[in-house]
């Protein structure tokens, strides 16, 4: 799991380049809406790490910093910042079980998508998630879903962080995701 600790010594480096207060607003609202989800549709209680949105938040910048920026130009899009955030939670793991450890890295993959979704989706709505339009896409979404789950409850994020292969993933979501919202097929 990753520590705050491990950004000691580019905090000052990260709060003058980045809007860490608005990222980390947008981190909360992900991690409560992600525990009010899993509460409502499967009657987990999860709770987090204590500063789970910081952790996240300084991880996710100090990632860009040390391993994005050496691949990506400086232009960030949705797409690079989904594909960090959802790495960066997935490799932080802020996911808590009071009662078990079962199936903690696969919640913790599951609310790693949920973020990628959010920011994705975010730039137009936060509904999507909860609230996706026809049965045929559905499925679609579905089972891009459950694949991505596994592969990232099954990744090492500390040897590889592949950016600009997962940014390009959400790019082609996020392309789709606009056809089917424009042709009104999702709310």
């Amino acid at each position: 799991m990753w520590s705050i600790e491990q950004t000691t010594p580019y905090i000052e480096i990260i709060e003058n380049k980045h809007d860490v207060p608005k990222r980390t607003s947008e981190i909360n609202l992900i991690l409560s809406r992600f525990k009010d989800f899993i509460l409502e549709e499967r009657g987990i209680n999860i709770e987090y790490v204590e500063d789970a949105a910081s952790i996240i938040t300084y991880a996710h910048f100090y990632l860009i910093e040390q391993r994005a920026k050496l691949f990506l130009d400086d232009l960030a899009n949705i797409n690079k910042i989904a594909s960090c955030i959802e790495l960066t939670t997935n490799l932080v793991q802020p996911i808590i079980l009071s009662n078990s450890t079962n199936g903690l890295r696969q919640l913790n993959a599951e609310l790693s998508i949920f973020a990628a979704l959010s920011f994705i989706v975010g730039w137009h709505s936060f509904d999507f998630y909860l609230s996706s339009g026809i049965e045929t896409l559905n499925d679609s979404i579905d089972t891009f879903l459950q694949e991505r789950r596994k592969i990232l409850s099954n990744y090492d994020l500390e040897k590889n962080f592949p950016i600009l292969f997962n940014a390009q993933t959400w790019e082609l979501f996020h392309l789709i995701y606009q056809y089917f919202r424009s042709a009104a097929m999702i709310r």
